[in-house]
């Protein structure tokens, strides 16, 4: 009678420390703080109200900074639409895809949530960046 329930124990103590560890586990988040201007080609945004692509390296720093801002937690995904589509192309040829909507954001298909409202701060990069860019409209 022990035997099984030390087994279960054991086993509902590893499948807890497997979740703890996925849940903290950020590796596509690491990966954006990570990254630096120079390494970026361009960005591409698609929201709502249309799309453009930034190349310059001054506005690459800028949404750069702006995104790195954004203080998150992992979370169990969930499928929704909509939001905005940034596409980081690097210079060595990879894509960092993020998705942004409400709070949640997606980053290399792994699911976050936003520990505090930030979209008010991205609007304001994205207006700015809209103006100097040519947007097309969907």
């Amino acid at each position: 009678m022990k035997k099984p329930l030390r087994n279960t124990l054991i086993i509902a103590l590893l499948a807890l420390a497997l979740g703890i560890a996925w849940y903290f586990a950020g590796s596509s988040m690491r990966e954006l703080k990570e990254l630096k201007a120079p390494d970026i080609k361009e960005i591409f945004i698609a929201h709502p109200a249309g799309y453009y692509t930034i190349t310059r390296q001054e506005d690459i720093q800028i949404l750069l900074d702006a995104l790195k801002s954004i203080d998150n937690i992992r979370k169990v995904p969930e499928m929704k639409d909509g939001g905005t589509v940034i596409d980081i192309k690097l210079k060595d040829g990879e894509t960092m895809n993020i998705s942004l909507r409400s709070e949640d954001i997606v980053i290399n298909r792994q699911h976050y949530k936003a520990t505090q409202a930030y979209y008010n701060k991205i609007s304001e990069v994205f207006q700015l960046l809209s103006k100097e860019y040519d947007m097309k409209t969907n």
